[in-house]
């Protein structure tokens, strides 16, 4: 039986005369989303564990075609991905934020997380609205890189002073930073999401007092140096 109405009995849903989302083995859906969710990201997340037992995780099927998978459930959509070499990642996505909006209770929003940097721009055209709050996550943080920078670049750590009008410290940097920020991001997805717009919205904004020497000396500032800039 084919319906829109969300139902955990209910087996099968019908997007288009194209495309359907059908319940998963938790198991085996697992297995697909640990390959191709982003293999990219997954050396990181190996801790994850993508065959969780919800009752939320669908295949993606285009025809009889199985062309991906996902994780729904009224107001939340997560662990959206497509099994090469499958391409209208934006098509599929447009119908399932129908059937989500079906589903979903309109008094409250529609939840996603776990969007990986490469699907910010998809979910981003779909309509979707990334919270302001985003984790991050520091891969190998010891690992020591060798680098062989160019003769016509000077490379600087930032550094931290008092700052007697904050009662407290600063990135004696700060403005720098702030300039090459505004100048690279402006009027970009994050900044507007962020609500970053005025060149005072870069400035740096963590407290100089939680970091310690050795983030200091991971952090590069590189400068032209025939410029300065």
């Amino acid at each position: 039986m084919e319906t829109n109405l969300w139902s955990e009995r209910t087996q099968i849903y019908k997007l288009t005369d194209e495309y359907s989302i059908q319940r998963a083995e938790v198991d085996e859906w697992g297995i697909y989303c640990s390959i191709y969710y982003n293999a990219s990201y997954n050396g990181f997340f190996r801790e994850e564990l993508y065959n969780r037992a919800r009752n939320n995780a669908f295949w993606i099927y285009k025809g009889e075609m199985k062309i991906g998978g996902v994780r729904m459930a009224p107001n939340l959509i997560y662990h959206l991905f497509f099994i090469p070499p499958f391409r209208h990642e934006f098509e599929v996505l447009k119908q399932l934020k129908m059937i989500l909006i079906q589903w979903s209770d309109r008094a409250n929003p529609i939840k996603t997380f776990e969007v990986l940097p490469d699907q910010v721009p998809l979910y981003a055209k779909a309509g979707f609205w990334p919270d302001e709050f985003r984790c991050r996550w520091m891969q190998r943080p010891t690992d020591y890189f060798e680098i062989k920078w160019d003769s016509n670049v000077i490379i600087q750590s930032p550094q931290i002073e008092d700052n007697d009008a904050k009662s407290g410290k600063r990135f004696t940097n700060e403005d720098e930073i702030a300039h090459c920020d505004f100048h690279s991001f402006q009027g970009g997805f994050e900044a507007v999401r962020r609500n970053k717009a005025s060149l005072a919205d870069f400035v740096p904004n963590e407290d100089p007092n939680l970091t310690n020497e050795r983030l200091l000396q991971a952090s590069t500032l590189v400068y032209d140096r025939e410029s300065g800039d």
